[in-house]
């Protein structure tokens, strides 16, 4: 679990980096973190675009290091993949991806009834958690909203505990 999360550090600072090769521009010269929000928009010339990546959210710090990056995926990716978006959340003193997001599309999520999947990770990069939100069907259906769990050191869910659309903890069954 730890090269998975270094891979998607990686990943995530590598998109960044090749980020000059589409439109980028400023969209915020003073965001929640106190520096500069950059969006690339790339084009089906671009490297990025090929493999998937339409447009890419940088947020900074006042110190120029990056905070979060929003993937938003092309629809050739979103359909073959499931996922619309990811969002990385880079810690302040971890210097490493603490939390993804990732973002169903409606098509998934309608036979997945998963619209929205976080991933968090310990200090050492191992995924340690994870949060499932449902769809409004299912919600309505079960009455459960969002499910969470750890995560052990065999990459198993442990733990696991379901809410319903209020916050309330449910009962096990």
């Amino acid at each position: 679990m730890k090269k998975l999360a270094c891979a998607l550090f990686v990943f995530f600072v590598g998109v960044s980096i090749c980020a000059f090769t589409g439109t980028e521009q400023v969209i915020n010269t003073k965001n929640e973190y106190g520096g500069k929000t950059l969006m690339s928009t790339y084009s089906p010339g671009d490297n990025q675009y090929k493999n998937g990546l339409e447009e890419l959210v940088t947020y900074l710090d006042s110190n120029g290091k990056e905070m979060r990056l929003e993937s938003y995926y092309t629809n050739d990716k979103a359909t073959k993949t499931g996922i619309t978006k990811e969002i990385g959340f880079v810690g302040k003193k971890e210097k490493m991806l603490i939390k993804k997001e990732s973002y169903y599309t409606n098509e998934y999520a309608k036979k997945g009834l998963i619209t929205m999947m976080a991933t968090y990770y310990d200090s050492n990069g191992r995924m340690d958690k994870r949060e499932f939100y449902f769809t409004d069907e299912f919600t309505r259906k079960e009455g459960v909203a969002k499910s969470t769990a750890d995560v052990d050191s065999n990459s198993n869910l442990v733990n696991q505990k379901h809410y319903d659309r209020n916050g309330v903890l449910l009962p096990k069954k």
